[in-house]
């Protein structure tokens, strides 16, 4: 369900807010799947905000995922946009 609503907010452009709704699903002691982390950055880069997309990055790493094509495509895509 967080996915659902974290995709839709970054979807409108609406990043921070699923940034707060992350937060908030960590604080509940759900679990972030790569998919939660690979939609972040990806709004987050549509956004502009680079360096946040790359703590997400980091904080994947940090929990223990492995990045799969889709976040390497998201933050080689989103690098380039950011120069």
């Amino acid at each position: 369900m967080h996915n659902i609503l974290i995709h839709g907010l970054c979807s409108i452009g609406r990043a921070e807010e699923a940034l707060h709704m992350y937060v908030e699903m960590k604080h509940k002691d759900c679990s972030p799947s790569l998919v939660t982390y690979n939609t972040l950055m990806d709004g987050l880069y549509e956004v502009d905000n680079c360096e946040k997309a790359a703590d997400i990055w980091d904080e994947m790493l940090q929990a223990g995922l492995q990045p799969d094509i889709i976040s390497y495509n998201t933050a080689f895509k989103g690098l380039c946009a950011c120069k």
